[in-house]
């Protein structure tokens, strides 16, 4: 035996090289745990195959950032101009951008009041305008029957009514009136008295009384109207820009409803 092998007992040891269609081991290294994770990966999985696909005979670039844009891009910004370096510029337009906010602020709420107001005020003068209306119509209307006086002057100022009732009282006064003159003038002519004075005045006695003249009849009186005949209904939207009214009958009552 060879020296320095054991175990050969005299035998001869012949070397035979394997086939070459014989397979031979492919050793691998095992993975790691965190290599095994990271394949388990979604983004690290999609980046993977990314690699590995072929695009235009060509291979992308994916160990540089997929979130910024190469220099040439018009996208591209640098760290220093990303970032600004004027701190007390930064703070100046702050307070503009607070100043400016205030001012509009303040500005929103003058015109939010100053609509509120106008609407307000149009409403009060439409309101005026409504009462106006109305007591006009009340001045122009027929006085209603249960506050109307049963003589036809003013009991205060003793005036006649400017109407055909009071034209026919005044008519009626004044003859009267001339009817106390003309009796008046033929006592004067029957009196027979030793003094020239009244005695019962202490007046100096008049030889004639003055007679107002004969006063013109007003005539017959006129026939009466009824006021309600051909008044209508006052229409409340004619002060107001909104949707005229509409006025239907009602299936029950048969009345107008508003």
């Amino acid at each position: 035996a060879p020296p320095g092998v054991p175990g050969t007992m005299g035998q001869r040891l012949v070397h035979v090289e394997p086939p070459a269609t014989r397979p031979r081991f492919n050793n691998v290294e095992p993975r790691s745990r965190e290599e095994r994770l990271a394949i388990r990966d979604k983004d690290m999985l999609e980046k993977l195959r990314l690699e590995h696909r072929l695009k235009s005979n060509a291979k992308e670039d994916l160990n540089s950032n997929l979130l910024e844009p190469p220099p040439n891009s018009a996208g591209f910004i640098s760290e220093a101009d990303r970032f600004c370096t004027d701190a007390a510029g930064e703070e100046f337009a702050d307070r503009q951008r607070r100043k400016l906010e205030r001012e509009e602020l303040v500005e929103r709420k003058r015109v939010i009041n100053y609509e509120r107001e106008a609407k307000r005020w149009d409403r009060v003068r439409m309101e005026e305008k409504f009462e106006d209306i109305k007591l006009q119509e009340l001045k122009e209307s027929q006085i209603p029957e249960l506050n109307k006086s049963s003589v036809k002057y003013n009991m205060i100022t003793l005036q006649y009514e400017d109407s055909h009732d009071g034209q026919s009282l005044k008519y009626r006064d004044d003859l009267v009136k001339r009817h106390m003159a003309v009796q008046a003038n033929k006592g004067l002519r029957h009196m027979k008295s030793s003094v020239n004075y009244d005695m019962i005045t202490g007046e100096p006695v008049r030889s004639k009384i003055p007679v107002p003249a004969m006063p013109t009849d007003p005539g017959p009186a006129p026939e009466k109207t009824d006021p309600w005949a051909n008044m209508t209904h006052f229409r409340v939207d004619s002060l107001y820009d909104n949707e005229p009214e509409r006025h239907e009958v009602s299936s029950r009552g048969g009345g107008t409803g508003y």
